[in-house]
């Protein structure tokens, strides 16, 4: 089954473009995943890891940072301007219970 991905950069975009500019939302989604901190008592984890020339980087689920706006969305009214992110297909495997930080996928073309 294929779903949909970002970087933790766009993940942090799109999260500036809906929650506004509470907090500096890359370094928010670095610390979350360190769990050392949350929003209003939720956090975002990445679904995997993409490994590339540049190392490894997290990607997040499409639907999980829906949903994580949908639990905070009351936080912050109005948004800025709009702007292109990349989104990625990945395999996804409903079965697969390992850790974010464990599900690695390869550089696609």
């Amino acid at each position: 089954m294929k779903i949909k991905a970002v970087t933790a950069g766009d993940a942090a975009f799109i999260l500036r473009l809906k929650l506004g500019p509470l907090r500096a939302w890359d370094d928010a989604l670095a610390d979350m995943r360190r769990e050392r901190t949350t929003h209003l008592g939720h956090v975002l984890l990445p679904y995997c890891v993409q490994e590339s020339k540049r190392g490894r980087r997290p990607l997040y689920k499409v639907t999980d940072i829906r949903n994580f706006i949908e639990r905070v969305e009351g936080a912050v009214v109005g948004s800025p301007g709009v702007s292109k992110y990349n989104i990625y297909e990945i395999e996804h495997d409903p079965a697969d219970r390992r850790s974010w930080n464990l599900r690695v996928i390869g550089v696609s073309a």
